[in-house]
């Protein structure tokens, strides 16, 4: 009786955070995410939400996911691409970059230590959706192989573990609250993501120059004296419409 006593009481101070009930929240104007005025004039840099965001990143990457990966071997970089691929069992080298939004570079050496190690592999199989220009009949996906199935397996509980120290601190309508917030925030970056590679690809096309176009005054170059340039001087003075095409 007094054994199981003990255990219920251990058990409500372990899930007294989550199940407690939340408080009532009061906005206050003196919050800088609740009145940052008008295009964020009163943000501080301390106070962006990038900034927070940020400096929580960089705890977790300095002190959260060494604890699980090094005594594996792993560099977090080899960890996160292990990650991404058993979520999807796998993944072309393309998904793997907009997965976990990192540099191509970066990606490439990764995979490539994690193929050395014995850990991941590359598999070439038929393409089974619709190809687009250029794409050609193959793919190649990148699986973990056995070893790399079980040292992710054995590294998964202990990092799990370590995301409890953030989530114990919140009740369970914080974790809601915050989930849902981080949500829409990621939603948010990844639209200015794509807007902003819209609009660089956009201003690309538009430098390209037409073989008809031309300045003014003395300047003005014709397309047959502009091919009469190339057969004087090699390739290097060739029609404008070949230098785009290649």
């Amino acid at each position: 009786m007094v054994a199981t006593r003990t255990r219920a009481r251990k058990s409500v101070r372990l899930n007294g955070a989550a199940n407690r009930r939340p408080e009532q929240f009061v906005a206050s104007a003196e919050d800088p995410w609740i009145n940052p005025g008008k295009d964020g004039k009163n943000l501080t840099v301390s106070e962006f939400p990038t900034y927070t965001l940020g400096r929580l990143t960089g705890i977790v990457r300095r002190s959260f996911m060494p604890a699980y990966v090094d005594p594996f071997g792993l560099s977090i970089p080899e960890w996160r691409v292990m990650a991404a691929i058993v979520s999807r069992s796998s993944l072309s080298f393309n998904e793997i970059c907009s997965t976990i939004t990192m540099d191509r570079a970066q990606v490439s050496r990764t995979l490539a230590a994690l193929v050395a190690k014995g850990l991941a592999a590359q598999l070439t199989a038929a393409r089974a959706e619709h190809r687009s220009r250029g794409q050609g009949m193959t793919q190649t996906k990148v699986i973990l192989t056995a070893k790399g199935t079980r040292i992710y397996r054995r590294i998964l509980p202990t990092a799990q573990k370590h995301q409890m120290i953030l989530l114990s601190v919140l009740d369970n309508h914080e974790r809601s609250v915050v989930r849902r917030a981080l949500r829409k925030m990621l939603a948010a970056a990844q639209k200015h993501e794509a807007q902003r590679s819209a609009t660089a690809t956009a201003r690309t096309k538009s430098r390209k120059v037409s073989p008809k176009r031309t300045r003014s005054g003395s300047q003005r170059i014709s397309a047959q004296g502009n091919s009469g340039r190339t057969q004087g001087n090699g390739r290097r003075y060739a029609n404008t419409r070949e230098r785009i095409d290649l």
